[in-house]
C-alpha cells in the first residue's frame, strides 16, 4: 500500500518513488529513506520601511531521500514553490497530515514562535516651527500663504523646506508653486525676465507678489533670485520676505543678523559670551541689538556672561565724570579709537555711555573710529 501511495505521489513530479525506495518485494532501487521539509517564503519590498502589510507567497516544499547505507550520498528531488495546497495534497497521499514550519532553538527546546519588529515610530517635529499648523493658513497642505505666513515670522529657506518634507510625510498636499519657488538646483529660464515690470505687481520693487507672478509665468527659483538682483542693480527696494529666501540678496545689516542668530558663543573664546564673542560678531558687522539678543541666549541656555560684555551692552548707564580726561587713544592698538580702546575703558571701569563719549571725542579730534565700535554706536556711524 506504502510504495502504490508513493508511485501515485512521485507520478506528480516524474519520478517512481516505489522504485526508488525498493518497496513489496521489487528488484532495484536505491535502499533510501524519504525525507520531506517546509519553510515558508516571503515577497515584499526588501529594505524599505513601510506602514502596509508585506504580502505572502506559499510554502516551499522540498523533498530528499536519505541513504540506508553509507555508500550513497543525499539525492534530493526539490518541488519549489508549490504552496499550501500541494502540503494539502501531499499530506493526503503520504499518509499524514503535513505540520505547519516552526522556527528551531537551540539545544532541541520547543520552537519559538515568529515575531514581527515593531516599525519605528515617526521622529517628532523639532525646531521653530516644529508646532505649526498647516491648515492656519489657505486650508489643509502648504502652499504660498503659508510661505508668506512662515516668512513673515523669520522663518529661512531650510526651515520652509523642512515644513515642506513634514507636509509630504502627513500626507498633505504641497502647491505646485511652493514646490517650485523651494525646488533645489533649479536653472534660469533663458529670456522670462527680458520684459518684467517690477511695477505690475505689489507696487514699486521687488516682493513676494513678484515672486509669485514670475512663478506664474513659468519661472523657476532660480528666476526669482535673478529678478531680485536685477532689482537691487537698479535700486529697487527688495522685500524682507525674499531677502529671506535668497540670503544673497540681504543686505548687510540683514546678514548680520543672521550671523548673530545662529551664532555659537563656543566658537570664540571659551564657552559662555564675552568680549571675544563680542569682538568676532562685530567685525562681521552684528549691532548692540544683535548683541545683545546673543547675550540673552546665552543667559537662557545657563551659560556664562562675562562682566565686560555686560557692562558695554547695558542700556540706560551713566557717563563716569573724569574717566576720559587723559585718556590715551594711542594707548592701546595705535592711533585711533577701536575695540582694544573699548577693553582698556572697561578695565579701567568705564560705562556704556563712556564708551560712546570716547567715540565722539576720538571723532572730533579727526582720529579714525573702527568699524566694530561704529557698529555698537549708531551715533558713530
Amino acid at each position: 500500500m506504502a510504495s502504490s501511495s508513493l508511485r501515485k505521489a512521485g507520478s506528480l513530479f516524474g519520478i517512481d518513488l516505489g522504485g526508488l525506495f525498493g518497496t513489496d518485494g521489487e528488484e532495484g532501487g536505491f535502499n533510501l529513506s524519504p525525507f520531506m521539509q517546509f519553510s515558508n517564503t516571503s515577497k515584499g519590498r526588501g529594505g524599505v520601511l513601510n506602514f502596509r502589510p508585506q504580502p505572502q507567497t506559499g510554502t516551499t516544499t522540498s523533498f530528499g531521500f536519505m541513504p540506508q547505507s553509507p555508500g550513497i550520498q543525499n539525492i534530493n528531488v526539490v518541488g519549489s514553490n508549490i504552496g499550501q495546497q500541494s502540503n494539502d495534497f501531499l499530506g493526503r497521499y503520504l499518509d499524514g497530515p503535513v505540520a505547519e514550519p516552526t522556527t528551531p532553538t537551540p539545544g532541541g527546546s520547543a520552537p519559538a514562535p515568529i515575531s514581527t519588529p515593531d516599525l519605528p515610530q515617526q521622529a517628532a517635529p523639532t525646531g521653530k516651527f516644529a508646532d505649526y499648523d498647516f491648515s492656519s493658513e489657505g486650508g489643509a497642505g502648504f502652499g504660498m500663504k503659508d510661505i508668506n505666513a512662515l516668512l513673515k515670522q523669520g522663518a529661512t529657506t531650510g526651515e520652509l523646506r523642512d515644513l515642506q518634507s513634514r507636509a509630504e510625510s502627513e500626507g498633505l498636499n504641497v502647491g505646485p508653486a511652493a514646490q517650485t519657488l523651494l525646488e533645489k538646483g533649479s536653472e534660469k529660464t533663458k529670456g522670462l525676465l527680458k520684459g518684467f515690470d517690477y511695477g505690475a505687481a505689489g507696487g514699486e520693487g521687488f516682493g513676494m507678489k513678484d515672486a509669485q507672478a514670475i512663478i506664474d509665468m513659468g519661472g523657476t527659483r532660480k528666476d526669482v533670485k535673478k529678478a531680485g538682483q536685477r532689482a537691487e542693480n537698479q535700486g529697487l527696494n527688495v522685500g524682507p520676505a525674499v531677502r529671506s529666501l535668497f540670503p544673497v540678496l540681504r543686505n548687510e545689516k540683514d546678514k548680520a543678523a543672521a550671523i548673530a542668530a545662529n551664532y555659537d558663543p563656543a566658537s570664540a573664546g571659551q564657552a559662555g559670551f564675552g568680549m571675544a564673542d563680542v569682538r568676532a560678531l562685530t567685525s562681521q558687522g552684528a549691532t548692540t541689538k544683535d548683541l545683545r539678543n546673543v547675550q540673552n541666549a546665552a543667559r537662557e541656555q545657563g551659560l556664562n556672561v562675562g562682566s565686560a560684555a555686560q557692562t558695554l551692552l547695558q542700556k540706560g548707564s551713566e557717563k563716569t565724570k573724569g574717566l576720559l580726561k587723559n585718556f590715551d587713544y594711542g594707548a592701546a592698538g595705535g592711533k585711533g579709537f577701536g575695540m582694544k580702546d573699548v577693553q582698556a575703558l572697561l578695565e579701567m571701569g568705564a560705562t556704556r555711555a563712556d564708551i560712546k563719549r570716547a567715540g565722539k571725542r576720538a571723532q572730533k579730534q579727526g582720529l579714525n573710529v573702527g568699524k566694530e565700535v561704529q557698529n555698537m554706536f549708531k551715533g558713530l556711524r
